[in-house]
């Protein structure tokens, strides 16, 4: 019963998300395919990739390359996932991808592009675990290995609202959480769980949380809990 299947340029571990008729997700070629070969680091590209959903013909794929270092695809945790992990996001005009040291993204559905921005330099042997949400005008992005910062960016200019820092260890996707009436941005890293107001960054309350190296998944509330 298969409908359609596409060769991308290379291997990503990201899930796509739809919007309308088309289909959107990253991947990585060039570097980092074959664990005993990896090749030469100069050659990453990561791949911003637009497919029709009825088909699965790639309507757009905008490569995406930058000459800051990347950590080399060796050990067990960049080996497992590569240098695409971040799924997209969309608004339904534009849609925005994170590339880790790379930047952000923000593209038309069509494929032309808006805005790029960066957040952050470094990177980190285990690679990148966490993907932008909207809120409301605001594109937030979790850069707590590329700079150890929360960012909220203007989804139309890519221009930075607010920042917070102090994020060690923290690969997971921010949640919006309802509270009594009110929004707020909850995330987590290595021993501290932190609740901001997302209009502004203003920091809400935290609290003592789990201390470890792997801190992925988001937070999920329900119930009050």
């Amino acid at each position: 019963n298969l409908v359609w299947r596409t060769a991308l340029p290379g291997p990503g571990s990201s899930s796509p998300i739809v919007s309308g008729d088309k289909v959107f997700l990253t991947s990585y070629s060039g570097y980092g395919i074959d664990v005993k070969d990896p090749g030469d680091m100069a050659k990453l590209k990561r791949h911003a990739i637009c497919l029709d959903k009825k088909t699965g013909e790639i309507l757009w794929n905008h490569e995406i390359t930058t000459e800051l270092p990347n950590k080399p695809f060796t050990g067990t945790y960049i080996t497992t996932h590569g240098y695409a992990s971040s799924s997209a996001v969309t608004d339904g005009t534009d849609v925005f991808f994170f590339m880790a040291n790379a930047g952000v993204f923000a593209f038309t559905l069509d494929g032309k592009k808006v805005w790029d921005v960066s957040v952050g330099e470094k990177p980190h042997p285990w690679g990148v675990g966490t993907s932008p949400i909207l809120y409301g005008d605001l594109l937030i992005v979790n850069a707590a290995l590329e700079s150890n910062q929360l960012l909220a960016l203007d989804r139309k200019t890519g221009k930075t609202v607010w920042s917070a820092k102090g994020f060690p260890a923290s690969w997971n996707t921010p949640t919006i959480v309802k509270v009594e009436g009110h929004d707020e941005l909850v995330v987590n890293s290595s021993g501290i769980l932190r609740a901001f107001d997302p209009k502004d960054g203003k920091e809400l309350w935290s609290c003592e949380s789990i201390k470890g190296a792997e801190l992925c998944p988001s937070v999920v509330a329900h119930d009050g809990v």
